[in-house]
């Protein structure tokens, strides 16, 4: 009896930030990555939105400050129109950590932080591990 190996399936991505070079950073990092398909970007809560509507990719990659729309508002949204999505919030300044969280990312990143991190949290959200939620929150409250 012969087995077939089992393929990863592949993984669609929004990377959001306001800034160009922030987003090229990010795609460096899941451009080569088992599993990620097709990776698109935005630069406004519009342009996510509109991402989202057209594709229901399996993460969104967020700056928590992005222009537009307040985010803690336009979660809701989000989930709505894709509920499976995971949303990973980045921003420069981790006290935006709970106020991500609470508002229903599903987990929070520093921009500081080191890229090994962030991937660590896009597998175990990818790969449906243990609550990255929590885990995350705790990291930030100590």
């Amino acid at each position: 009896m012969q087995r077939k190996a089992k393929t990863k399936p592949r993984f669609d991505v929004i990377l959001a930030d306001r800034e160009p070079q922030v987003r090229s950073a990010l795609e460096v990092l899941f451009i080569d990555r088992v599993g990620i398909g097709q990776i698109n970007e935005a630069s406004n809560t519009n342009q996510v939105i509109a991402c989202i509507a057209q594709s229901c990719p399996a993460l969104l990659l967020i700056d928590w400050n992005l222009p537009g729309q307040a985010l803690d508002s336009l979660m809701p949204v989000i989930k709505m129109i894709c509920p499976k999505l995971y949303v990973v919030a980045i921003s420069d300044w981790d006290g935006d950590c709970q106020h991500a969280l609470m508002a229903g990312a599903d987990a929070f990143i520093c921009k500081y932080d080191p890229p090994d991190l962030l991937m660590a949290i896009v597998d175990d959200l990818l790969d449906n591990s243990a609550s990255v939620r929590n885990r995350v929150a705790i990291t930030y409250k100590e």
